[in-house]
């Protein structure tokens, strides 16, 4: 195929308001971002955003800005190596669904990269249900032993997350450093998996001023983990 989708959304999206209480999606332009303060532990960045190429969209005070993540890069490659898909990273991909009730959201021709960076949520946490489904594809018996034990093992498990940030990829490399987890179907991961969802910021700047600049201004704190000081966990967007 060649209209492979690279991350581009669309406008049925998890988590997006529907018709009537929103815009369509677009690409915008970022025409000003500065910080207005940093500290130790946070910084706040104001970004002024261009509506002159969409004269279609209009916003007024108060109004939200949808902001459309994407996954950070050490994640995206951290998962494609894990399950040893790093070589297939741009072979294209058409999602389809067994049952035709089933709604397909994620936009289709795409490849593993854009999925990983784009549709899916790999940042985030993998709750013990999930932990225990996965012992099914374990490698090697040392690995399944671990996933069961983490699974099972409610005190455990809370230990583990206060001083581990536990994504998919994180955890699959905790439980097998040594060796890939080829055998993770990728339609299980596209039917487990959380869909990214747009992250909504409330818009800073007077539609009167400027109605065709609307700016956010927000917080990025850093967290670190409740048992763990150096282990610091981001934001996607």
């Amino acid at each position: 195929p060649i209209d492979l989708h690279h991350g581009e959304p669309n406008n049925q999206i998890d988590g997006l308001k529907s018709a009537t209480q929103s815009s369509p999606v677009r690409t915008l332009s970022i025409t000003n971002s500065r910080e207005l303060f940093t500290a130790s532990d946070r910084n706040c960045l104001h970004m002024d955003l261009d509506l002159s190429s969409q004269p279609e969209l209009t916003y007024k005070t108060g109004d939200h800005l949808a902001i459309w993540p994407g996954n950070p890069d050490v994640e995206v490659e951290r998962l494609l190596e894990v399950l040893g898909l790093s070589s297939r990273r741009d072979v294209p991909l058409i999602i389809r669904a067994i049952d035709s009730a089933t709604k397909i959201t994620i936009p289709t021709p795409t490849t593993t990269t854009a999925l990983f960076r784009y549709y899916l949520e790999i940042c985030a946490p993998v709750n013990r249900d999930n932990v225990r489904d996965l012992t099914q594809f374990a490698p090697n018996p040392e690995a399944k032993a671990y996933l069961t034990r983490l699974g099972q093992d409610k005190d455990f498990y809370a230990d583990f997350i206060n001083r581990t940030h536990l994504n998919l990829g994180r955890l699959l490399q905790l439980a097998c450093p040594d060796k890939a987890w080829s055998d993770i179907p990728l339609a299980y991961l596209v039917e487990t998996m959380p869909r990214i969802r747009p992250r909504y910021y409330s818009i800073s700047s007077s539609s009167v001023v400027s109605p065709r600049k609307p700016s956010i201004t927000a917080i990025a704190s850093t967290s670190p983990l409740p048992g763990n000081d150096s282990e610091l966990v981001h934001g996607v967007t």
